[in-house]
């Protein structure tokens, strides 16, 4: 038996290095089947090379600009290609965002983190995505171009399951826009990971709260949960326990009931479905425990 080497296993596709938006439309049009966009390139090349997929066109798109992170009037614009690396050490979004750049700062290694996008990370649609959890919280949204023009979707909106997203036939992610936190307001993301380093998370929850302006009640407040669906999705029983009432130990409890009961954990070999539920009970009720002392004591 032959073994084949590295190079025959990722060798036979056309290679493209679009400059501009429009190129790429063209380029989607003419390569309709089989082709893949590529930012980073970590996840395609690791299912390249595992023979997952195997591309008849690779689209790279670095060549358009869509590397950036800048201020709007409504928050933060953020480009698809910008590098997990260059989101955490942005003191922009350390400044406007933190649990972004806290995010990025705790996925895979320091390497992956210096080639792996935001868009990236979002349209590989994996379940456990670590960077679409926070974003739902935050209100986040996708800006989208395509054949028909462009599109704003909702980040809580964009994975659909695993593997898939709403983006149609030659659409492409191109920006993420984060709006401004409110006062009296913060977020956070934890995520359970069997190991240190490159593991994917067990289980992830994102929490951003907002408290009234006497300090004392939750005005508003959003869960999202990543690692125990098809694609990540909001614990909206667990924040109607919250929305509206003061923060109390007996509330947490029992919110994080609840955004356990909205969990649809699977069974695999990194863990059970009863480990994972429990770990969105614990985690959630953590999350809510860690705001109310940064918001309110803060």
């Amino acid at each position: 038996m032959v073994q084949e080497s590295e190079e025959d296993v990722v060798k036979n596709f056309d290679y493209f290095a679009p400059k501009s938006l429009p190129e790429v439309q063209e380029i989607l049009a003419a390569h309709s089947e089989g082709s893949f966009l590529m930012a980073g390139g970590t996840d395609l090349m690791m299912q390249m090379k595992s023979k997952v997929i195997a591309p008849k066109c690779v689209i790279d798109l670095k060549g358009l600009g869509l590397n950036y992170i800048k201020p709007m009037e409504d928050g933060l614009a953020v480009g698809a290609a910008t590098t997990l690396h260059e989101i955490e050490a942005s003191p922009l979004i350390k400044e406007k965002c933190p649990v972004m750049a806290a995010t990025c700062s705790e996925m895979s290694c320091y390497s992956i983190r210096h080639m792996g996008t935001l868009g990236g990370n979002l349209c590989n649609a994996s379940p456990s995505a670590d960077t679409a959890p926070p974003l739902i919280v935050l209100g986040a949204s996708a800006r989208i171009s395509g054949p028909d023009g462009e599109r704003i979707v909702p980040v809580e909106d964009l994975l659909t399951a695993p593997g898939q997203t709403v983006l149609k036939k030659g659409e492409i992610l191109i920006e993420i826009r984060i709006p401004p936190l409110p006062p009296r307001s913060g977020a956070v993301y934890l995520k359970y990971k069997r190991n240190e380093g490159m593991d994917l998370a067990l289980v992830g929850v994102a929490v951003c709260m907002v408290m009234d302006g006497s300090g004392t009640l939750c005005q508003d407040i959003r869960i999202a949960l990543g690692a125990v669906a098809p694609a990540p999705l909001r614990a909206s029983a667990a924040e109607t326990v919250l929305r509206g009432n003061a923060l109390e130990e007996e509330l947490f409890e029992k919110a994080a009931l609840k955004a356990r009961e909205a969990a649809e954990p699977i069974t695999d070999v990194r863990g059970s479905a009863d480990y994972r539920a429990a770990l969105v009970q614990t985690l959630t009720r953590d999350a809510l425990r860690q705001l109310k002392e940064a918001v309110v004591s803060g």
